[in-house]
């Protein structure tokens, strides 16, 4: 059994890949103890809802998702890791909630058709978050 204590901010890129965990995980978005990780085989396409109490989204969890066109992140996550949409070409909409702290690097960079951005309220956006094309 995997146990991610709430102190947790982030969770790097692939953490828990090949691991029998992972790979007793059926195909599509793999949560983790209130993470979201993001997905194994079956990329992501459409409009996206991550599920709600997610606390926060996995460093590069939906890096190079072209299909990805929307996405909504619940009340109750507060991070977005770094890279997390890097790449999505396909990105036209994204709505963060006013829970969300923090924004990791580079989670927007080359999404070049994001142009609906709704933000309430965010206490820390680290560099090259968005518009870095």
């Amino acid at each position: 059994m995997i146990k991610i204590p709430y102190s947790v901010t982030y969770i790097g890129y692939d953490a828990f890949y090949n691991t029998a965990w992972y790979n007793n995980q059926p195909n599509g978005i793999l949560y983790l103890d209130g993470w979201c990780l993001g997905y194994k085989e079956e990329e992501p396409t459409g409009s996206l809802t991550i599920q709600e109490g997610t606390k926060g989204i996995a460093n590069g969890g939906f890096e190079d998702c072209s299909g990805l066109t929307s996405v909504t992140i619940p009340n109750s996550t507060t991070t977005i890791g770094n890279r997390t949409f890097f790449g999505c070409t396909g990105l036209r909409s994204i709505s963060i909630p006013n829970s969300v702290k923090n924004i990791g690097d580079e989670t927007f960079t080359g999404c070049e058709y994001l142009d609906q951005i709704s933000v309430k309220k965010i206490l820390k956006i680290n560099k090259n978050v968005v518009f870095e094309w």
